[in-house]
């Protein structure tokens, strides 16, 4: 298995039913929750068509965006599981220096 991921065309993030009402309601509820929760910063894992990551940076919110098409022009192009697990390690490893220096 070569990938362990389908990725749809950049272009199907720009057609009318992409861009339902049901859609725009969950963007309100989305930006709503990141705006009563004040983050310093924000990380969008998996952009679609840009939407929530604009209004809340026209609103100065410190946003990162990841997804793994670079077609969309994410500011990290990468998948997430992979980013996981690369954290995971880095977390063993730095646990186990840490048991080491406890010792």
């Amino acid at each position: 298995m070569d990938k362990l991921y389908f990725q749809v065309h950049p272009n199907h993030y720009l057609n009318k039913s992409y861009d339902s009402k049901v859609r725009f309601i969950s963007y309100w509820h989305q930006i709503n929750e990141i705006i009563k929760l004040k983050p310093k910063s924000v990380l969008e894992i998996g952009i679609g068509n840009g939407f929530v990551s604009k209004y809340l940076k026209e609103r100065k919110l410190d946003i990162i965006t990841l997804d793994i098409d670079k077609r969309l022009n994410p500011d990290v192009v990468g998948n997430i599981l992979f980013c996981l697990f690369q954290i995971l390690i880095e977390f063993i490893v730095l646990m186990c220096k840490f048991r080491r220096l406890v010792k």
